[in-house]
């Protein structure tokens, strides 16, 4: 081993994880979590080939004894980056600096007024700049927006120079702007949508997104017509099994009214029924009451002669 701040075993850096095993020896921690056997718990030195074994891996793990070094407390083993620096961040063109520096210095020749004062009307107009560096500072609309970053990025003069604007228009209706600012300054584009950075629902790239109205799902811009066919297809099949039950439903409430229909006449046919029995059975009782009255009157007419 040349240098004493590198392990023995894997001849990296300390960093933050030096550990000290019981022979004396120093360890980084990866390295003697790889060196312990788990089946019966010991652990050689890399360094004299010692057997040291534990009762358990808990054991072993508080045996372990952390040391420090020159190197102690340098994170030089994984080099951090920030969320913020890997996002994507459009750099200013040549022009798009010569622009921000002549708007730098414009704007401290701003006219500016006192609130509530009159408008005053500015005697010598400002230089015209030279052709020859108005001509790069010309807006071109683009076709197509770039993606919008995930991470709000600084706002840059341009970005500003709206909002001075309007202030000098609030003061001053009458002033005249220098020329520069009316050529740089355009209105947003109105073609940048909702699009983001996310990861397409349907091919599973990670790329500029948009949001789909129907299923709330993210879908690139190469996939989106055929998400929105397919999106068409699963409603006309939708549609198509929704009047299919609605058929069935609609043969099934007729069965059912039927069935209500012939429930009602079948109770009413059983109700005439019990009335009609039970008017036979009077009947029959008043007729047996009757000759039984009949032959008592007989039989007495009988004894008494």
């Amino acid at each position: 081993m040349s240098n004493s701040e590198n392990c023995p075993n894997c001849d990296n850096i300390y960093g933050n994880e030096p550990r000290k095993i019981p022979c004396g020896h120093i360890v980084c921690h990866k390295c003697c979590l790889d060196l312990f056997n788990k089946e019966d718990n010991t652990l050689i030195c890399p360094v004299c080939s010692d057997i040291h074994t534990f009762k358990s891996k808990n054991t072993f793990k508080k045996t372990l004894q952390q040391v420090a070094h020159s190197g102690f407390g340098k994170k030089t083993a994984i080099r951090e980056m920030s969320f913020a620096s890997t996002m994507p961040v459009e750099k200013a063109s040549g022009a798009e600096k010569a622009a921000n520096k002549e708007v730098k210095k414009a704007v401290p020749h701003l006219p500016t007024a006192p609130p509530g004062a009159p408008p005053e009307i500015s005697s010598i107009p400002p230089p015209p700049p030279p052709s020859s560096q108005l001509e790069p500072f010309v807006v071109v609309t683009k076709t197509s927006p770039p993606p919008m970053p995930l991470m709000p990025t600084k706002p840059t003069v341009i970005d500003s120079v709206p909002k001075v604007i309007k202030q000098q228009q609030s003061t001053s209706n009458n002033t005249v702007l220098p020329s520069l600012l009316n050529t740089i300054v355009s209105p947003p584009s109105s073609s940048i949508s909702d699009a983001v950075i996310a990861r397409c629902h349907s091919c599973g790239n990670k790329c500029q997104v948009i949001v789909c109205e129907h299923c709330d799902h993210f879908v690139c811009l190469k996939c989106a017509e055929e998400h929105r066919t397919t999106t068409k297809i699963d409603a006309q099949e939708l549609t198509n099994k929704w009047h299919e039950c609605k058929n069935k439903y609609n043969i099934l409430l007729q069965k059912l009214n039927q069935y209500n229909r012939d429930r009602i006449q079948i109770e009413s046919d059983l109700a005439a029924i019990r009335v009609a029995v039970e008017q036979r059975s009077r009947d029959a009782i008043q007729y047996v009451v009757d000759q039984r009255d009949s032959l008592f009157s007989r039989i007495n007419e009988h004894m008494e002669k």
